[in-house]
């Protein structure tokens, strides 16, 4: 789609969003994508802010997680944003942060509970305990 009409912004929809998927869709040109179980709060803003011409949500180099985070919390976009949390309390783990790493796997608990993502929150509750 990129490559006949590049000035379309194009929106992908996935079953399970992850880091990965994530940056692979933006890397590749993709304005922005979500997770299918948050496709009615969030596809309708992210169409209307692709059509209004707002810049996309776009990762240069490393991510900045809690940055992403937070954004990503501004918008109601919960799902996306205990995500990146998640990721960054990994990151903090890799480091020997347990502390802060704990802290941030809290918040996406949270944030998933809120999104209506339990399995997720139970996910994260692991990485607690572990």
């Amino acid at each position: 789609m990129k490559q006949s009409k590049p000035e379309i912004p194009v929106i992908g929809l996935t079953g399970e969003l992850t880091v990965e998927i994530r940056e692979k869709y933006l890397s590749i040109g993709a304005y922005d994508i979500h997770a299918k179980s948050a496709i009615y709060e969030k596809l309708i803003p992210t169409l209307q802010a692709a059509l209004q011409g707002k810049p996309p949500i776009t990762t240069d180099g490393k991510p900045n997680y809690l940055q992403l985070a937070e954004d990503l919390k501004i918008q109601g976009r919960w799902e996306e944003s205990a995500l990146y949390l998640k990721e960054a309390g990994l990151e903090q783990k890799t480091l020997g942060n347990r502390e802060k790493a704990n802290e941030y796997f809290e918040e996406a608990i949270n944030r998933y509970i809120r999104a209506g993502r339990r399995s997720k929150a139970v996910e994260v509750e692991k990485m607690i305990v572990e």
